[in-house]
């Protein structure tokens, strides 16, 4: 797998120990199961972003931080209120096509619930203009850190 998009954020708040467990869980088993036993992923906060009416993020793809980051987890919040647009859009090139990326996978946020992606730091993503209301979304990088360096990971100590 490339992303998990879509995951249930408000499901993981009732299922199988605290929302950040099973997530990350998730994480570790979809997106590097090679580390199991050996790492643990961890996610470091980097920002909360709001977006307003006409607000949107161009297409980027996310800067490795250091050895063992790997991965980018975005958290979108439910807002009060008719907001439309801000469309999350997650993209992926491939070698014999560089130049033009297909989307992979695309989220409206809905008012109602939380939604979570995961992804590489590889893959394409941007966010489309907001039309009316808000957007806000919280950011995380994901790391598979060394079962014996785990703790020194986090959101004070830096990159691991």
């Amino acid at each position: 797998d490339v992303v998990i998009t879509d995951g249930a954020f408000n499901a993981m708040l009732t299922n199988g120990g605290t929302n950040t467990d099973s997530i990350l869980r998730e994480i570790q088993t979809k997106l590097v199961p090679y580390t199991f036993g050996t790492a643990e992923v961890v996610a470091q906060p980097y920002s909360m972003i709001i977006y307003e009416t006409g607000s949107f993020f161009k297409p980027h793809r996310d800067t490795l931080r250091g050895k063992h980051h790997f991965g980018t987890l975005v958290i979108t919040l439910p807002v009060q209120g008719n907001s439309t647009g801000g469309t999350f859009v997650l993209s992926h090139t491939s070698a014999s096509d560089p130049e033009n990326p297909k989307t992979i996978a695309q989220y409206s946020p809905a008012i109602e619930e939380s939604k979570y992606h995961a992804f590489f730091t590889d893959v394409f993503h941007h966010v489309e203009p907001v039309t009316s209301g808000y957007r806000v979304a919280l950011t995380y990088h994901l790391w598979a850190v060394p079962k014996s360096r785990g703790q020194l990971c986090n959101a004070t100590a830096g990159p691991c």
